[in-house]
């Protein structure tokens, strides 16, 4: 299980990271609080916990219209990363899941 402080780390990460710089200007200042709340909701990395996550979950939270548009982007992009720096297995099969959701 992930823990807060370490979800909030890994979401400030990636809003760090070059991935993360390529997210759309009106975005990037989200990206560290959208990554860390989808973290702390989906709990786990199962195809279930993310359709849950961002289906039922992300889309209460209280961002900025655009924001809201690009959540599956930044959380594809969040999940391809991870896979990167090794702190996910499936990362990139993940992230098509999550594109496809979208």
């Amino acid at each position: 299980m992930i823990t807060r402080e370490q979800s909030e780390d890994w979401a400030s990460d990636f809003a760090q990271s070059t991935p993360g710089s390529f997210l759309p200007d009106d975005v990037k200042e989200h990206a560290a609080s959208v990554c860390a709340a989808f973290l702390g909701q989906a709990g786990e990395a199962t195809e279930d916990a993310l359709r849950r996550s961002l289906l039922e979950q992300m889309p209460a939270l209280q961002l900025p219209d655009p924001v809201r548009k690009a959540i599956p982007e930044i959380v594809r992009a969040f999940l391809e990363w991870m896979q990167d720096v090794g702190r996910l297995g499936d990362g990139y099969s993940l992230g098509k899941f999550v594109g496809a959701l979208a």
